[in-house]
């Protein structure tokens, strides 16, 4: 079944492609925009294989990819080198990425991958495909899926891979390609594929809970208009952590090689060909309640009855299998607690390929059941409901307030208060228009807990003086404004330390600059203090902040004559 869209689509054509890249499988989804199209989902598993920088395979032909080479390397589960340190809450055996390749290389490999098959199906499925790709080419657009957690720099990943496998050049980078969280898409695919409309009212609270390959994402929402459409707004803060599928996979892993150690079973290829047979079977089947659990790793003459191995199979008891779950679950559990700890809601609404669990789902409605949560599944598969979701997200929008998940802001330079400032009185100066001011000040602009509208655009207003030495106005030159984020409630006063690094518990996201050279013929004025004359400038520079998957974006403002004016500006990114 095909999403269908409610409205008449009016626009120009056009084709939007949806990219979820998972740890363990990824999807595309896409939509001809022209009358009567509907998206179509692809999956494909998340390897890329390298000879050296050479990428070799991708995808299914990586899996099935015959080679004896022992210098081809697998670039596997590397979705989860990209995961803020903030995410980083499990001590996972991440594979490493091959030698000399890149986590950027990697992502550019499988989008060239993707994009590719995803072009092969569309003129297979399409009437007259090759020539409507042709046609639509240049102007497609292309959604990422991404965590909720993840920000900016992982954001400059992705677009700086995309841009690299030839997705879009890097002059149309900002109209061709967005990002929605994973928790957004899949509430957007739960609106098509569920039961929602049977029960939402204005008023209602649901949470959405994503339980994928390496991130649950979680996300409360009220619902505020139905009779024209479903507007809904989160109605807490939105919640990620690392505690999913390949979790699962990991601690199985390391139960197999204790119980295994001093055996010619417990080598690592042996180990590795029993976590993927449990993870295409076992896992998926596992609800609590079987007794013996039973995979499939070696032939007949693999046998060893005192380890529980029979003619190549392995055999775990009820409660080897719960110890690779329930750290897993207990995770996601007290997760879904934090997110509702505000405001309770009538539902869950599960979704993504380990949100499929029995075990999981039983765990849920037993935990959330006796607090009157109902637990509500899709029977659509949701395995990858992002790469849909994300594509209906485009089409229409239904989320409409979001809650900050950090603070977000910069260092200023602000009027010196003697009562909050004076233990840093020594760093105190005077400004050509007379007033003390002091530096490395924080200036919240969002703060966390924050309900922001969609498309909110912070101003920031700047006052900028020089004295006025010469006749001639002064040159005006590139103005760069640091943003930073604090995750933690309480918002401290200093950003900057008084050797002016950054204090502990910021972290940098990115340099806006803009060019000021072009406001000298009429942003300057000169005004008269204690001094003498100066010169005073007086602009703006708007920006929209990465909050529920926004990107990062900045343009510079001034007025003329009454007028507002706008000019551009660029965010700059320095990887750490």
């Amino acid at each position: 079944m095909a999403y269908r869209g409610d409205k008449v689509y009016t626009g120009d054509e056009k084709i939007v492609i949806g990219f979820d890249i998972g740890t363990t499988m990824s999807a595309a989804s896409y939509s001809h925009l022209s009358k009567g199209a509907y998206p179509v989902v692809e999956m494909f598993p998340t390897l890329a294989l390298y000879d050296g920088s050479r990428c070799v395979a991708c995808g299914e032909e990586a899996l099935n990819y015959d080679s004896a080479d022992d210098h081809e390397q697998m670039a596997k589960w590397f979705k989860l080198h990209m995961h803020p340190a903030s995410l980083k809450d499990w001590t996972v055996n991440i594979p490493p990425l091959p030698n000399g390749i890149s986590i950027q290389r990697v992502y550019q490999d499988i989008m060239d991958y993707m994009l590719k098959n995803t072009q092969s199906h569309f003129e297979k499925k399409v009437v007259n495909g090759a020539s409507i790709w042709r046609r639509n080419r240049n102007s497609m657009t292309f959604i990422f899926a991404i965590p909720n957690a993840w920000g900016h720099s992982q954001q400059q990943t992705l677009r700086q891979a995309a841009i690299d496998a030839g997705l879009f050049p890097s002059s149309k980078a900002d109209s061709l390609v967005r990002f929605v969280t994973e928790g957004e898409a899949s509430v957007h695919f739960v609106s098509v594929y569920g039961s929602m409309r049977h029960w939402l009212s204005v008023g209602s609270t649901f949470g959405v809970v994503d339980a994928g390959g390496s991130t649950t994402d979680s996300t409360l929402y009220t619902c505020t208009q139905v009779s024209l459409g479903i507007v809904l707004k989160e109605a807490s803060m939105s919640e990620c952590v690392q505690a999913a599928g390949v979790n699962v996979d990991d601690v199985l892993g390391q139960v197999l090689q204790a119980r295994l150690a001093n055996s010619r079973f417990g080598d690592k290829d042996n180990i590795k060909a029993m976590v993927e047979e449990f993870e295409k079977k076992t896992k998926r089947l596992f609800n609590g309640n079987t007794n013996k659990n039973v995979i499939k790793f070696g032939g007949s003459r693999d046998t060893d009855r005192n380890l529980g191995i029979l003619k190549g199979q392995i055999s775990l008891s009820k409660e080897e299998v719960l110890a690779t779950f329930k750290p897993v679950s207990e995770n996601i559990v007290n997760s879904i607690r934090r997110l509702i700890s505000s405001k309770r809601p009538q539902y869950l609404l599960l979704v993504g390929g380990f949100g499929e669990s029995p075990y999981l789902r039983s765990e849920l409605s037993r935990i959330f059941g006796s607090q009157g949560i109902e637990v509500i599944t899709v029977e659509q598969p949701t395995k990858k409901a992002a790469a849909e979701g994300a594509v209906v997200w485009y089409l229409r929008n239904m989320v409409k307030t979001r809650i900050a998940r950090e603070t977000y802001g910069t260092d200023v330079n602000c009027i010196y208060n003697q009562l909050r400032h004076n233990e840093r009185s020594d760093q105190v100066y005077t400004a050509p228009d007379g007033l003390t001011r002091i530096s490395g000040v924080f200036d919240p602009w969002v703060e966390k807990g924050t309900p922001v509208e969609d498309g909110f655009t912070y101003t920031v207003g700047y006052l900028t003086t020089w004295p006025k030495e010469a006749h001639s106005k002064p040159s005006l030159g590139v103005k760069e404004v640091q943003v930073y984020k604090w995750e933690a409630d309480t918002i401290p006063l200093w950003v900057l330390q008084k050797n002016r690094s950054l204090m502990p518990g910021f972290h940098y996201i990115c340099t806006v600059q803009a060019d000021l050279s072009h406001l000298v013929p009429h942003g300057l004025a000169v005004e008269k203090g204690p001094k003498g004359k100066y010169w005073k400038l007086d602009y703006q520079i708007a920006v929209t902040l990465p909050i529920g998957g926004a990107q990062l974006q900045a343009r510079l403002q001034w007025y003329e004559k009454g007028i507002l004016k706008q000019g551009p500006a660029t965010t700059i990114l320095e990887f750490n």
